[in-house]
């Protein structure tokens, strides 16, 4: 089977005149048969997302549910410190594609611990 990933992103700002409009629409056939749908607790210090059987991620979905504190997401890439790179402040979320090791996402609260919302596809 083929395509069994479809992905819709749309973008739309408009404010004193100025606007942008931006539409994606992209198919993936996914090579793998895992996936991982689930909420976890984020502590302020590095905390891997449990990803359960999916060995080679392909795309991930996070929002970060908590109404104060924004959480990190962030990957390790070559050593043994992990990069922070995106930060979702309260009720934000990111869709973004993965390249890395199942083990190779992390995420870390601000202040308190937080819960986020993921959904993880296998490539």
């Amino acid at each position: 089977m083929a395509d069994e990933l479809q992905i819709q992103q749309y973008l739309n700002f408009s404010k004193n005149g100025a606007s942008i409009v931006k539409q994606l629409s992209l198919n993936y056939t996914v090579a793998g048969e895992d996936y991982a749908n689930n909420t976890q607790d984020i502590s302020t210090s590095d905390t891997i997302l449990d990803l359960g059987n999916i060995t080679t991620p392909g795309f991930a979905w996070i929002k970060n549910l908590d109404d104060t504190n924004f959480v990190e997401v962030g990957m390790m890439i070559g050593g043994p410190a992990y990069h922070y790179f995106i930060k979702l402040g309260p009720g934000k979320a990111m869709l973004a594609p993965l390249n890395v090791a199942s083990n190779a996402v992390a995420l870390k609260a601000d202040t308190a611990t937080v819960t986020v919302e993921f959904a993880v596809v296998e490539a």
